[in-house]
């Protein structure tokens, strides 16, 4: 069955660009016109609609009074739009970060919606559908909360033909990224329930629109241009890429930018694409890729998909320098990433491929290893780096003398957390010790710091206040990381009120002037 994924307008790579998202009506344009396009370019009459959370209600929208829409399968449907807004706004409030003043929309999971979204929203309700979206509709429900049954039953009133089943596998599906598992039996139940209904459509082929990943064809910006590439690699595998340069001039540089985690590369809150906008229309060329076995580009040969921090990512990055150095000629080019692909951009200094600069954004750690895990401190020096972070943080907030005080703290657990404070910081001086000696280890992040900057890669970190990421490179490598910012090599730059991805609108804001400053500078 030809499929077509889309981004509904002002999400993922689609415009518009706007930070905060504020017509509901463009969401469901956004499916019709998916629905015209895979009509135009498959030669197909007739589609299935398949949607997830608000994105089930789009498709019974978008679906009514045609005649052209097979089913739909519904996952977790979004029945009544003003519970989830309170779900959307009770997450956002649980995050701690207030919403900026005078702002009467969410900003809640780095997604700013405006107040006109918000009020379509709530007055979204699926219960008031006077006639069937579709003449079949699959309907899958979470098991541990199956919530559909009466709307079911609504929609048989109206004449469809109603399927419904509670399967396991919605949790997995939407926790952190690099978490994240296929829902199996959800998708099982799809394929069956499809192919039922394309087997009723005698002599027709048959198709399904989902969620997209990244566009089609290339699409002219104000001034720039970007298309979808693909990235050669050994065995006839690729990496799957988005490309945005200047229309009219040669680029004055090239940024490749890195997966953060395991989110695909429109970056956490769509930071990539609105950094590679930007600096397209200042006259870069921006590469944004998947590595391999992330986003849309398949994993190796016997290595199964979602690994952040795959042993084939060098050989990956080194492919797409080499094709870069094709596209442009041999001009260096700057590697940047958040997260795991703040490592990578490390790592690729470090390994001497042809690096112009390195920049990092909140780095977990700077040497992986096999089974380490994925959250940020997890084990071993990273645990204790963030440990130290967060008492750090509240030592300064005062908090536990005042919960001391009242009675809610107890002072044993005040003085544990005291001496391994202590511990921690001895460590970190016999560290620094060592290091004005120049005694500098083989491995150690000290020797790694200034490897690179023997190979003359001028590197600069950015980190969100309370990350263990900074702790741990001013306990590891402080009097290098000194030295090497005297001469202009290193920088670090902290970014107050933000967490691990940026999510706040405020402090993503924040973050793009940081990097935008710095790429004036290369």
């Amino acid at each position: 069955m030809p499929t077509l994924r889309f981004d509904y307008a002002g999400c993922g790579n689609a415009m518009p660009l706007e930070d905060v998202v504020d017509d509901f009506s463009a969401w469901v344009n956004s499916t019709i016109q998916a629905i015209e396009h895979l009509k135009a370019i498959s030669g197909v009459s007739r589609v299935l609609l398949v949607g997830v959370r608000v994105g089930a209600a789009i498709a019974c929208l978008a679906s009514l009074g045609r005649t052209d829409v097979l089913g739909l399968a519904l996952i977790a449907p979004v029945l009544k739009g003003r519970a989830w807004v309170r779900e959307l706004t009770a997450l956002a409030g649980a995050s701690g970060r207030p919403a900026a003043d005078g702002f009467d929309g969410i900003e809640s999971g780095g997604f700013a919606m405006g107040g006109e979204l918000r009020r379509t929203l709530e007055g979204l309700d699926l219960f008031t559908l006077e006639r069937s979206p579709a003449p079949d509709v699959l309907i899958l429900d979470r098991d541990d909360l199956p919530g559909s049954a009466k709307w079911a039953e609504h929609l048989r009133c109206l004449g469809a033909a109603v399927e419904r089943q509670a399967l396991p596998g919605f949790h997995g599906m939407v926790v952190d990224p690099h978490h994240a598992e296929v829902p199996q039996a959800m998708v099982d139940a799809f394929l069956h329930w499809s192919q039922v209904r394309v087997g009723h459509v005698e002599g027709e082929l048959s198709a399904f629109a989902v969620r997209v990943s990244q566009p089609s064809t290339a699409c002219e910006l104000q001034n720039a241009r970007e298309a979808a590439v693909r990235i050669p690699l050994e065995a006839g595998q690729a990496l799957r890429g988005v490309l945005t340069e200047p229309r009219d001039e040669k680029p004055k540089g090239v940024v490749l930018m890195l997966n953060a985690g395991a989110i695909r590369l429109v970056g956490p809150s769509r930071l990539y694409v609105r950094l590679a906008r930007q600096w397209a229309s200042q006259g870069h060329a921006v590469l944004r890729i998947d590595l391999a076995g992330l986003g849309d580009s398949a994993p190796p040969p016997a290595q199964a998909a979602g690994q952040v921090y795959s042993p084939h990512a060098m050989a990956d990055v080194a492919a797409t320098l080499r094709w870069l150095t094709q596209r442009f000629g041999p001009s260096p080019v700057q590697v940047m990433g958040l997260c795991s692909g703040a490592y990578h951009a490390f790592q690729a200094a470090l390994t001497g491929l042809p690096v112009k600069r390195a920049i990092m954004i909140n780095p977990l750690t700077f040497r992986w290893r096999e089974g380490m895990s994925l959250d940020a401190g997890a084990e071993g020096a990273l645990r204790d780096a963030a440990d130290m972070s967060h008492r750090r943080q509240a030592l300064r907030s005062g908090e536990p003398w005042r919960r001391l005080l009242k009675g809610e703290f107890s002072a044993r657990h005040l003085s544990l957390a005291l001496r391994q404070s202590l511990v921690w910081w001895l460590k970190a001086q016999s560290t620094r010790v060592t290091q004005r000696l120049g005694w500098l280890p083989a491995g150690s992040l000290a020797h790694d710091l200034q490897a690179i900057a023997k190979r003359g890669v001028p590197m600069h970190f950015v980190f969100a206040a309370a990350e263990p990421g900074l702790e741990l490179l001013h306990a590891q490598a402080e009097v290098v990381v000194n030295q090497l910012a005297a001469k202009d090599a290193l920088r670090v730059q902290v970014i107050q009120g933000a967490d691990h991805t940026f999510t706040s609108l405020a402090a993503r804001t924040e973050l793009i002037q940081v990097l935008t400053d710095l790429l004036t500078l290369a």
